[in-house]
């Protein structure tokens, strides 16, 4: 059985705002179909993930990949 393909991609992924790290080291994949919760304490970087995806929150490092897709096909409310 082939592994999904991959909806989002992140290798060794740092965001933040202002050149300061607000979620370092981030690694994964999440299949295409699945259903995500972005869970954890207040002040983890849960909405900066979230951010950082649709392109709000400045990648500092690492790559943050959307394999055939581009942002436009995400909705994200604020």
């Amino acid at each position: 059985m082939n592994a999904p393909t991959p909806a989002i991609v992140f290798r060794q992924l740092a965001l933040g705002y202002d050149r300061t790290p607000a979620l370092r080291n981030v690694d994964g994949a999440v299949p295409d179909g699945d259903l995500l919760a972005v869970v954890g304490q207040n002040g983890a970087g849960k909405s900066t993930l979230l951010k950082g995806i649709v392109g709000l929150a400045q990648r500092l490092r690492g790559d943050l990949v959307l394999p055939g897709r581009t942002v436009a096909d995400i909705a994200f409310l604020r």
